[in-house]
């Protein structure tokens, strides 16, 4: 389901950002952020970077009546995952980034909610905290521009934030 999710999300926002952007190699793609290739993609990437369990429908189990006795089924297990689209380019290419990216903003705000096998997913922005994105830059080396607080570039293993 993650892979499908993740998957889905990176080939939707490829083919949004292709009527932008003309790039025959694709603009999207699901991968690792902090890529040890030394190849940067210039490209928006997807990727997982947590996963939690929703509670706020409650975690019991469900307890029916059945023929006059009880039945109980499991709780339904729901998932958060927190994905982030990085716009991962060369230096050189910053500008271009930036107009890349805020496309890739476009598409998320306008296509906030889809459906995989009759399964409806939702996507919504978070401002994640500047010290958890230390924790999930600690092995890029390379430029990248990511989503809120603010203005935050990492370069050569530091958060710079405008």
């Amino acid at each position: 389901m993650i892979k499908k999710v993740l998957t889905y999300c990176a080939d939707q926002l490829n083919g949004y950002l292709s009527r932008y952007h003309h790039r025959p190699e694709g603009l999207a793609e699901v991968g690792h952020i902090g890529q040890s290739t030394g190849e940067t993609p210039n490209k928006i990437i997807v990727s997982l970077v947590n996963l939690e369990r929703e509670t706020a429908g409650g975690i019991a189990a469900n307890v029916r009546t059945a023929n006059g006795g009880y039945t109980s089924s499991a709780a339904p297990f729901l998932l958060n995952l927190k994905v982030m689209f990085a716009a991962v380019f060369e230096e050189k290419q910053y500008a271009e980034s930036l107009s890349i990216f805020s496309t890739a903003l476009a598409f998320i705000q306008s296509n906030h909610r889809f459906r995989i096998d009759d399964v409806e997913y939702s996507l919504t922005l978070e401002t994640v905290p500047i010290f958890d994105f230390h924790n999930i830059w600690a092995t890029a080396v390379r430029l990248i521009i990511i989503l809120p607080p603010a203005a935050t570039v990492m370069e050569n293993n530091r958060i710079i934030t405008a």
